[in-house]
């Protein structure tokens, strides 16, 4: 059976992120923690709360069709999404290696 890379580690982000890492100015907008990458969700990067505490908020990184910009939105538990913001990335793609 294939070990399976922990969430969050640098080879998981490597292997299956499609773009770039967030900075660490980005914060969780619940309650101003970290982030740390989870997984791929369809069109982009589902990042997690680091907070530890009851928060469980997690943000998309993905980019928008119309402007070919990436950025991040809160997703709220019933699939409703925050109001997108611009990560300033200029919506780059992760290159494959």
């Amino acid at each position: 059976m294939r070990e399976q890379p922990v969430a969050g580690s640098a080879r998981r982000q490597s292997e299956v992120m499609l773009f770039h890492p967030l900075g660490p100015e980005v914060k969780c907008p619940a309650c101003g923690a970290g982030l740390i990458f989870t997984r791929v969700r369809v069109f982009g990067d589902l990042y997690t709360c680091t907070s530890g505490r009851a928060c469980k908020c997690q943000v998309l990184h993905y980019r928008r069709k119309a402007t070919r910009t990436c950025g991040t939105a809160a997703v709220f538990t019933a699939g409703e999404m925050e109001k997108w913001s611009e990560c300033g990335q200029g919506g780059q793609q992760r290159k494959e290696q």
